[in-house]
């Protein structure tokens, strides 16, 4: 089931967020406690839990709206089902019917950038590493 996250999922989304990224608690706790909204976060439900995420910022690009995504992950037991690229598309679709038609994602490796490629994303550059310890 493709869906936004919910108050409920809250457990399960940063137990995820942990096995994908191996982030500190303080750092999952600083983007749930001040950036999390239920709409802004999108889940692929499967086996009665969350097994895939993927979470957007708005922004603008070149004068129009975009979305940045954010945290895209899957449940490592269930990578290799397709669970990113249906979440992934959903949420364009969703986000296009909004009326945002620009997306955004900065990969965290060569492979995902590889990835992505495979969904259609194209390179527009590189830019450097930022670590944000508290919220703007």
């Amino acid at each position: 089931m493709l869906r936004c996250s919910t108050h409920a999922d809250l457990p399960a989304l940063k137990a995820l967020w942990q096995d994908c990224f191996g982030d500190p608690p303080e750092y999952i706790a600083l983007y749930f406690d001040h950036y999390w909204q239920p709409e802004r976060l999108f889940v692929l439900e499967a086996d009665g839990a969350p097994r895939a995420m993927c979470a957007w910022f708005e922004l603008e690009l070149h004068g129009a709206p975009a979305a940045y995504f954010y945290a895209v992950a899957t449940d490592p037991a269930y990578q290799g089902r397709g669970f990113c690229r249906r979440l992934m598309s959903w949420a364009e679709e969703t986000l296009t019917q909004a009326g945002i038609r620009q997306f955004l994602l900065v990969p965290g490796s060569e492979s995902l950038f590889q990835f992505y490629a495979g969904m259609g994303y194209e390179t527009a550059g590189a830019i450097g590493s930022v670590t944000v310890t508290e919220p703007l």
